[in-house]
């Protein structure tokens, strides 16, 4: 297996950005759904604004979006918890 390595996002990850937007979103969704809601999908002017607004935030020097990934996969938000419990374990031992 390899080892998963986090990264600047580039124009190339867009397309697999999406569907981790759309899992993230629905993560805070189930955790507040009082104030958050889920599309039944999205539509193709949905989508068009993400790849949009992805874009622009990836052209920003002022904002940057990370990636994880490993064999040129990106994780998926359940195993960037993971990892980011793991990371939190081996900084801070005592949690």
């Amino acid at each position: 297996m390899e080892t998963p390595v986090i990264r600047r996002a580039v124009e190339e990850d867009i397309n697999g950005l999406i569907p981790l937007y759309a899992e993230f979103h629905d993560f805070h969704v189930r955790g507040v759904p009082d104030r958050l809601c889920s599309p039944d999908s999205m539509t193709d002017t949905d989508e068009t604004t993400l790849l949009n607004s992805l874009r622009s935030i990836l052209q920003r020097d002022a904002a940057a979006i990370f990636v994880a990934g490993a064999g040129g996969t990106l994780m998926p938000v359940e195993r960037l918890s993971a990892l980011q419990k793991c990371i939190c374990a081996r900084m801070n031992p005592t949690l």
